[in-house]
């Protein structure tokens, strides 16, 4: 007979306030502010859970197609995914290897190992104009960003 367990539970509270973030923003002083501003109190073992979106924009992670000069093989691929070729020249720089392609999609292997469509370039909710054509990159190192963040909010909060 199996032995029972208590029930854990699990409490998840957003953080409010977040700004817009920029190049440069000091992404754990804007976490600290947002949590004494919604009333969450620390504890040990709480995990922090953070979207790539705002480490990458953060690091300044953001690349302007207007300035990618695609490559030959760029505008080959470009060509058979029906994809720009500005951004397949950045999916090939942020990859170890192509693994598939069809209309639409690059499935790529990125440098850290990852398998997953466009390198995980993201061009959703980023402000636009007819000048600019953004895009965002995944954080050239996530491991060592979260590990980062994670240092600096101990010191900053115990």
């Amino acid at each position: 007979m199996k032995k029972r367990t208590a029930v854990q539970s699990i409490k998840l509270y957003p953080l409010q306030d977040i700004p817009l973030i920029h190049s440069g923003d000091d992404l754990c002083s804007i976490i600290i502010q947002s949590i004494e501003s919604s009333g969450i109190s620390w504890s040990e073992g709480d995990i922090l859970v953070i979207a790539q979106k705002i480490v990458s924009k953060a690091e300044g992670r953001l690349v302007n197609l207007k300035q990618v000069k695609p490559s030959k093989r760029s505008f080959k691929l470009a060509s058979l995914t029906e994809k720009d070729p500005r951004l397949v020249e950045l999916i090939l720089k942020e990859s170890k290897k192509v693994i598939r392609f069809r209309k639409g999609v690059l499935v790529v292997q990125n440098h850290q190992g990852v398998i997953l469509a466009n390198a995980g370039i993201d061009h959703s909710n980023l402000e636009q104009d007819e000048e600019q054509n953004w895009v965002l990159l995944l954080p050239r190192d996530p491991d060592r960003s979260a590990k980062n963040i994670c240092k600096d909010l101990l010191e900053r909060t115990g």
